[in-house]
């Protein structure tokens, strides 16, 4: 009996080391990402992003329009042009907006074959036909240069360092082309865009996105329980650079208030 008791205190003993470990463990991390952020909110970790920027290098083979309410984007920098024409062509032939307008940002190597297959398969009169039958009126831009104005960002210049680092396995993540949604409200004009992987097959009607109601939210994503978002995002240290901006937007303002410093305050901005 007294063997026993012995064993479960030793069990019970040993489970609450483990948690007090962990604990530490965590506590440690988030040491670690205060260390960090505290580090690099010393240097330029807010870029403005000027609003001539997204239109300077950018060059499409029709001009793009500055009246859409919604548009359609997609981003690849592969060579083969299928893929992004077979979800570009799935999205067209399942919905049923009366006019659609998609934007496909391409690499140089894709761009005439792309530009090829849209006109060959996706240029068509049914003008005959009626309204009911009708193909919506597509409006397919297809566009280069955005991969080098992406190059110009701080954040990716910072990204295309880590292409000679062996931690990172998967070196195609690095493409700048993988960031490029979150560069898109710079680049288009449209009061809501739909950005889509180039992987994709649309089987559902993209008009029920472009009328669904985000309740003030500034984007909204697909629910994927597979994917988890703290494996590809360090939430602590992202938490740790916005306090650390936030100390020194609040230092700077205090000093220009007390006329010490002839600087602007700092302007938060996303860091892109």
């Amino acid at each position: 009996r007294g063997e026993e008791l012995a064993a479960v205190a030793a069990a019970v003993s040993s489970k609450k080391k483990a948690r007090q470990i962990q604990h530490l463990k965590e506590v440690r991390a988030v040491e670690r990402s205060n260390m960090r952020a505290e580090k690099s909110s010393k240097k330029t970790m807010y870029h403005a992003i000027p609003s001539e920027w997204g239109a300077a290098g950018v060059r499409c083979h029709r001009p793009l329009s500055t009246s859409d309410d919604f548009v359609v984007a997609l981003a690849s920098d592969a060579a083969d042009p299928v893929p992004i024409f077979a979800a570009i062509n799935s999205t067209v032939s399942n919905t049923r907006r009366r006019a659609l307008d998609v934007v496909a940002f391409v690499g140089p190597a894709c761009e005439l074959g792309l530009r090829s297959l849209v006109k060959e398969h996706l240029t068509y009169d049914d003008s005959d036909l009626p309204p009911s039958k009708r193909r919506p009126e597509l409006r397919v831009s297809v566009c280069g240069g955005l991969d080098d104005q992406l190059r110009q960002r701080p954040a990716m210049r910072a990204l295309a360092m880590l292409r000679n680092s062996t931690r990172v396995k998967r070196k195609e993540l690095l493409s700048a082309f993988n960031f490029a949604a979150f560069y898109l409200p710079h680049v288009l004009p449209a009061r809501r865009i739909l950005y889509l992987d180039t992987d994709v097959i649309v089987r559902g009607d993209v008009h029920e996105l472009a009328k669904m109601a985000l309740d003030g939210a500034p984007a909204a994503a697909v629910e994927d329980c597979s994917q988890h978002l703290n494996k590809y995002i360090d939430f602590p240290l992202a938490d740790a650079y916005r306090a650390a901006a936030a100390r020194r937007v609040r230092g700077r303002t205090f000093l220009a208030a007390r006329g010490e410093s002839n600087r602007a305050p700092l302007e938060l901005r996303l860091l892109v």
